[in-house]
């Protein structure tokens, strides 16, 4: 048997003759063994340098490897915490909350601390049906903490969009278990698209939605993947706690992916049919007990009406003011090109992609595919449509564009082409720019593009797409580091130079503390036309403003002499305008908010 220790050496059993035949010749290669070269080269080295005092063998314990402080996962996970950290901080500190989206979201939370006990959600003091109740508790049970303030209810839902990025990376390490850096890198790559970026600052709750269809995404694949017994509870979990987040439309998400997965699953991880759908049936039990169990306490309160409006408008978020609703059905095709922005653009993805459509598709690339695409045509057959309802997809766009970019079967797949790198689509787009100006007016874009400086832009843009197609190319996890650390930058930059800028075209807080002061001394208030709240937390207003139509605002400046009375210049203006002159005007938006004294308005329109 040989000796373990001539194994290590690299010596090799031989006979005693052969190594007396040997003799000390050095030199003679045919006669030695690389271990013993190597030995006596060490030997000579500590010779000559005088570390040893006679021409003895000297053994030198092996120099431990010195471990990186930084492993890759670290690192990895500090970049993409930092990319979260940076946009959030920049939010908070350079502007206030946006009219209507974020202080309807602050007004309702406001309203259920004061009057709702903490569990009804209302705006205005009418029953808040638009939204189920899981964000406004939450928020509720951090101002029973913190005290009542705005960073809370706007740190929230980026804390779950953080858990989120968290669970993505764990979705990759379970479909592609063997290919690390996919594991590493993919919440890199979500958090390096601008619309998630962005949206990780609005104090809304469709980050809660994201959230609860990630965590039930890992729970099918652990009832896929690992055949746990016990996975559907945390599906079922999941999907009831979605559904108080966001309303049924949570089932959107999930409901395809678990009713295919059967069908498109390889015959080595292809689940039992049977056993799969009773394991989903009850995971959607479980939702609807969840979900009825909160949705009781608020329908206990406020009748039926609340539940009826959840089942009669199914979609998955509330429709936000800042986007228009109604769409072709075609749209998100085109809207999703936006919204993963600035990976949709990277000619490598695009290269990739085709190489492995040719190619049998792995599982985790089907899992993203029958995740994604049967939910936006569902999704698709709805007449509003908004880009926030893809939130909850884009982690699956981030999965598979991870896969492509850092799979090692293939990294050699177009690297080396001078197309694949971001400067080819950087220089297209300022070509087009430069070119638009030359080009028929089209309507349905900004008049900017059509200006003079649209051309020196374009050339500019062009001019810096050359600089990087001509500067070495990096490794492809430092490229995406690059590319999302470049997204977050110029979003952090737009949010200190303009967010503030935004807060002077709302007069929000001018107005509430006016309003405050008003009702501080009794003093009714109307609103003339559709009120979103913008006024009740700012103001810490206790009492719901009465709102009214245009045509009953005479008669309730007459019912209430002393009251004051609030207008918009796009809206009802009394017909005093243009003879008297409000108590108080600011900038709301694209127009101006108005306060008039009832008692003015009488005398001058008499």
């Amino acid at each position: 048997m040989p000796n373990p220790l001539s194994f290590l050496l690299g010596k090799h059993p031989q006979s005693k003759a052969k190594r007396g035949q040997r003799g000390s010749r050095y030199g003679q290669g045919e006669d030695r063994t690389p271990g013993l070269d190597e030995l006596e080269k060490l030997v000579v080295e500590e010779i000559e340098i005088g570390d040893v005092a006679a021409p003895r063998l000297a053994t030198r314990a092996p120099a431990k490897k010195r471990k990186s402080s930084r492993s890759p996962a670290l690192r990895a996970g500090l970049t993409w915490t930092t990319l979260w950290l940076l946009p959030v901080l920049a939010a908070l500190f350079a502007r206030s909350p946006w009219p209507v989206d974020e202080t309807r979201t602050l007004a309702v939370a406001w309203e259920m601390w004061t009057h709702g006990g903490g569990l009804v959600p209302s705006l205005n003091g009418t029953l808040y049906t638009q939204q189920p109740p899981l964000l406004f508790w939450l928020i509720n049970l951090g101002w029973s903490v913190l005290g009542v303030n705005d960073w809370w209810p706007r740190i929230l839902p980026a804390l779950f969009g953080l858990a989120s990025v968290y669970l993505t990376g764990r979705l990759a390490r379970s479909l592609w278990p063997e290919e690390v850096n996919v594991g590493h890198y993919a919440p890199v790559l979500l958090m390096g698209m601008v619309f998630w970026a962005f949206y990780l600052t609005l104090s809304m709750g469709d980050m809660l939605l994201v959230f609860f269809t990630l965590l039930g995404a890992v729970a099918i694949v652990a009832m896929w993947r690992h055949q746990s017994r016990y996975a559907w509870l945390l599906l079922g979990a999941s999907l009831g706690l979605g559904i108080l987040s966001s309303g049924f439309g949570a089932l959107i998400y999930l409901g395809p992916l678990a009713l295919l997965l059967p069908f498109w699953a390889s015959a080595s991880d292809r689940p039992r049919s049977g056993r799969w759908y009773a394991d989903t049936i009850k995971a959607v039990f479980l939702a609807l007990l969840i979900a009825g169990a909160g949705l009781f306490v608020v329908a206990s309160k406020g009748g039926t009406a609340y539940i009826d409006r959840l089942f009669s408008n199914p979609l998955p978020a509330v429709p936000v003011d800042l986007f228009a609703s109604t769409r072709p059905w075609w749209w998100y095709l085109a809207a999703l090109v936006v919204v993963t922005l600035p990976w949709s653009i990277f000619p490598l993805v695009w290269m990739r992609l085709g190489r492995i459509s040719r190619q049998k598709t792995n599982a985790g690339i089907a899992f993203c595919l029958f995740w994604a695409w049967p939910t936006i045509v569902v999704l698709s057959l709805f007449s509003v449509k908004q880009p926030q309802f893809l939130l909850p997809l884009l982690p699956a766009f981030a999965l598979g564009m991870g896969y492509l970019l850092l799979a090692e079967d293939l990294k050699y797949v177009g690297g080396d082409s001078v197309f694949a790198s971001m400067g080819f689509p950087i220089v297209a787009l300022g070509g087009i720019l430069a070119a638009v100006p030359g080009l028929p007016r089209i309507e349905a874009l900004p008049d900017m593009l059509w200006e003079q400086r649209s051309v020196f832009i374009g050339m500019a843009i062009a001019g810096v797409g050359m600089l990087l197609a001509w500067l070495p190319v990096p490794g492809m996890r430092q490229r995406i580091m690059n590319i999302a650390g470049g997204v977050i930058a110029i979003l952090v930059i737009a949010q200190l130079a303009i967010s503030s800028q935004f807060d002077q075209l709302y007069g929000t807080d001018k107005v509430a503390k006016y309003l405050a002061n008003a009702q501080r001394e009794e003093i009714a208030i109307a609103h003339v036309g559709h009120y979103d709240g913008q006024f009740q937390f700012a103001g810490r207003l206790t009492v719901p403003l009465e709102v009214i139509d245009a045509a009953d605002a005479p008669g309730w400046c007459v019912a209430h002499p002393d009251g004051l009375i609030v207008t918009y210049t796009e809206g009802w203006q009394p017909p005093a305008a243009a003879r008297a002159t409000p108590v108080l005007e600011a900038d709301f938006r694209d127009q101006r908010v108005r306060i008039w004294d009832a008692r003015t308005i009488i005398s001058v329109g008499s």
